[in-house]
């Protein structure tokens, strides 16, 4: 059954029977399995931690078109570092310096996968109270919590900004014009965030705000099912671990 959910301006469509997943149990999967992933090096490793990874996206219901477009978010940074290592020595880079590249780009793009596969189609704000459980500090859950409503915040106001500035005749381009309107209206918008996050800690503290955010959700515990889960995830990256060792030895 499919439900949809609205918080914080996004719509997100979740399959309640795929939500299974214990929230804390999958966060601490998804770190180990990303941290076996990182210490891995043949390309032979890699490349099976990258399949396997893409598999279990694909089978939680997640689209290839939305995987894309979020690991296509990581490719430039990515790329520009492969090309630096690359051609670091000069134009006619060395085998090693060739692998090593590789190896780094599968790093990214099944890391990249992997938290796409850890919020799944989850919304965002449940995931962030999870954190919690598995130990973070709450005054870190509620600054990744604040920073996720801003962005969207943020994202509406650069839209409606932009639209002024087209209706009003304004053409953009690296004009010394255009970069004076640039720097107003940066300005402008700093000095608005200054006085609108005074305004929310103040409201804030009028409602009894004591440095974490009350719940009233009850948390339900992890099943023999979240941990066979990630029985089975831990199971898979030492035996890809395995292999590697296999392959540089």
């Amino acid at each position: 059954m499919k439900i949809k959910t609205l918080h914080m301006g996004t719509t997100f469509e979740t399959n309640s029977h795929k939500k299974s997943w214990h929230p804390k149990i999958k966060t601490i999967s998804a770190l180990l399995f990303a941290v076996g992933v990182i210490n891995l090096s043949s390309l032979t490793a890699l490349s099976l931690a990258f399949i396997i990874t893409l598999g279990v996206a694909i089978s939680t219901g997640l689209s290839l078109k939305h995987i894309g477009t979020r690991v296509a978010l990581a490719l430039p940074f990515a790329l520009f570092m492969c090309l630096a290592i690359t051609f670091g020595g000069g134009l006619n880079p060395s085998v090693e310096r060739i692998v090593f590249s590789a190896g780094l780009m599968l790093k990214t793009i099944t890391s990249v996968i992997i938290v796409v596969v850890l919020m799944g189609k989850q919304p965002v704000h449940e995931y962030i109270k999870s954190l919690s459980q598995v130990g973070v500090p709450p005054t870190v859950v509620n600054i990744i919590m604040l920073a996720y409503r801003y962005v969207a915040i943020f994202y509406h106001q650069v839209k409606g900004l932009k639209r002024a500035l087209v209706t009003r005749g304004f053409s953009g381009g690296l004009c010394v014009s255009s970069f004076k309107t640039y720097g107003e209206i940066s300005g402008s918008m700093f000095v608005k965030s200054l006085d609108r996050a005074e305004a929310v800690h103040k409201a804030m503290l009028a409602r009894g705000y004591n440095g974490s955010f009350s719940s009233t959700e009850v948390v339900n515990s992890a099943s023999a099912i979240d941990w066979f889960k990630c029985g089975v995830a831990m199971v898979v990256i030492v035996l890809i671990s395995i292999i590697d060792m296999g392959m540089i030895g």
